[in-house]
This record gives structure tokens, C-alpha cells and sequence, in this order.
């Protein structure tokens, strides 16, 4: 044994310490967010980004995408708010968050891509970029706007602005009620 490795006791005291300091819930885990509530705490983050209160909103959109119906909307939304709010690589954490959580619908999971690769080129990273803008258009190759953002990254042009993340959604997610 070194000199840097606690000896056996040591090690089984430090654990049984960490343990008792863990936190025990004997509560059962909650079930998923219904979905007229998701909906109204996004519309209660839009009303605190309105107001300008973005960290507050953030929290909101947070608890949002505890709703599995809302939650790719939601992560979108509190990604553009980081962003603002100059924390991007929070970002596009949350953007890879969301992308998770949409996997089953190939047209939501190419508008993930693509927000991905739009955070990146305003990262000025454009080969990162590209790659999601490729990803984007595998899912959906028809889509002439991810075409048009690949060339354009490829190309070094200027950045497209941030998107309107809640732009394209069905109906019956823009609804608050």
C-alpha cells in the first residue's frame, strides 16, 4: 500500500459517512407532469421573459420539461434564454437535452440539429456547425433551409439570427390550456 491510499477502516468510515449524508426520500417518485400544467408554467416564463425576469423564466421552462409532451419545447425555450443570458455552453447542453427528448419524431429531432448547429455558428465555430446541419438533413433531406445553413456555414458567411424557437409547432402545443 502507498502512502496515498487510505488504509481499508479509513475508507469504509469516509463511505459510511457520505451515506449518511445522502439524502433518504421515502416518498415515492412523482408521477410526470400533466400536461395543461407544463403549459402553463411556459406560459408563465413567457410572461416572466416579457417582463425581463430571465432567470426566473428559466426556472419555469425547467420545471416545464418535466412534462414529457412539453419537454423539447420547453428545453428549447430555456436554451435560447441561456444564451441571452450569455451562458452558451449551458446552451446547448440544454438543446442536446431537448434533441433527446424528441428522438422518435425525425422532423422535431432535425429542427433539434439544426438549432444545435445555429448555436454554433454564432459560437463562430462553423465545423461544428456543420456537422449538426448535416445530421439535420439526414434526418429531413428535403428541408432547403438546413441545405441553405450547410453551404452558408461551409462557405463562412455571416450567422443566421437566433430563431423564434416556439415558431412551427402543432397547434395543439401553443395552446396554454
Amino acid at each position: 500500500m502507498n502512502g496515498f491510499e487510505p488504509h481499508a477502516e479509513h475508507r469504509e468510515r469516509l463511505l459510511a459517512h457520505a451515506r449518511a449524508l445522502t439524502p433518504k426520500s421515502d416518498r415515492p417518485p412523482a408521477p410526470p407532469m400533466s400536461p395543461p400544467r407544463a403549459a402553463a408554467y411556459i406560459q408563465h416564463a413567457d410572461n416572466l421573459r416579457a417582463e425581463g425576469r430571465l432567470v426566473e423564466a428559466i426556472d419555469a421552462l425547467t420545471r416545464a420539461a418535466e412534462g414529457p409532451r412539453f419537454a423539447a419545447h420547453a428545453l428549447r425555450q430555456r436554451a435560447e434564454l441561456e444564451e441571452q443570458l450569455g451562458n452558451v455552453e449551458d446552451a446547448a447542453i440544454t438543446l442536446k437535452e431537448a434533441l433527446h427528448r424528441v428522438v422518435d419524431d425525425p422532423r422535431q429531432s432535425a429542427r433539434g440539429y439544426a438549432a444545435i448547429g445555429d448555436l454554433y455558428v454564432r459560437r463562430g465555430e462553423p465545423l461544428e456547425a456543420a456537422y449538426y446541419y448535416r445530421r439535420a438533413l439526414r434526418l429531413d433531406p428535403n428541408d432547403r433551409t438546413f441545405a441553405e445553413r450547410l453551404t452558408r456555414c461551409e462557405r463562412g458567411a455571416p450567422a443566421p439570427a437566433a430563431p423564434d424557437l416556439r415558431a412551427g409547432l402543432d397547434p395543439a402545443q401553443r395552446s396554454t390550456s
